[in-house]
């Protein structure tokens, strides 16, 4: 016979009940509760004072060059011009279109390399300015060329020429990504705000490049582009 065993204490249940009693008791609600902002609107005034605050006037025009005139302006118009002047004009086939195409954007695909020697090698006594001043030179230099190049109607010189043009873009984009990029470091209150103007002045003068270049590139009036083209640059 099994032997029955009693139970003098409290069962198992009731010590659980026993000590859920003594669990600790969440805060009450009535604590302070940070509120959250509102959401303020947008105000371009005050926008711009941030803008101009942070980064300076000087860098500020300098951001309206290399990225209204040049990013935007001068390579809508060369990339808008390529086509009509490689395929209408010196009659090229497509698989040299192409080849003088990728050379004529080729800067662009070393663009990183270009930032790694600035950093490196100082040119002229600086790490930014002489490289920016260098790309200026050859810049001119092949935005003039490029005239000359297309009056003899050499396919090569021309692209050489328009290569050149765009060393200097990417140049300059090169450098007022770095700066900026540098600021938003130090300041990161400031968020997106020059990544905002510098893409709006970007498609701003797409759009302004846009509105001419096809127009021109219709009605054959190639010369007046390139110097159009070439006063961008100086």
């Amino acid at each position: 016979m099994t032997e029955e065993i009693p139970l003098d204490g409290p069962s198992d249940f009731e010590d659980i009940l026993n000590e859920s009693d003594t669990l600790p008791v969440p805060p009450s609600s009535s604590q302070p509760v940070e509120e959250e902002e509102p959401l303020q609107k947008a105000n371009p005034i005050a926008y711009a004072k941030r803008v101009f605050s942070l980064f300076g006037w000087r860098f500020v025009a300098f951001l309206c060059v290399s990225q209204f005139l040049l990013k935007g302006l001068v390579r809508i118009l060369v990339g808008s011009t390529l086509l009509p002047i490689f395929k209408g004009v010196l009659n090229l086939d497509a698989a040299t279109l192409q080849f003088y195409t990728l050379l004529i954007f080729s800067p662009w695909a070393v663009k990183p390399l270009f930032g790694l020697l600035a950093d490196l090698v100082r040119c002229g006594g600086y790490h930014k300015r002489g490289w920016l001043l260098q790309s200026l030179i050859i810049g001119c230099a092949g935005g003039g060329l490029a005239l000359l190049a297309f009056t003899q109607k050499s396919a090569l010189g021309l692209s050489l020429c328009l290569a050149a043009v765009q060393l200097q873009v990417a140049m300059y984009d090169l450098m007022s990504e770095a700066h900026y990029s540098a600021v938003m470091r130090d300041n990161p209150k400031s968020g997106a705000d020059i990544v905002t103007a510098s893409q709006g002045l970007q498609m701003a003068g797409a759009v302004v490049a846009m509105t001419f270049a096809g127009l021109f590139a219709d009605h054959g009036w190639f010369v007046p582009l390139l110097l159009i083209n070439a006063a961008l640059l100086f």
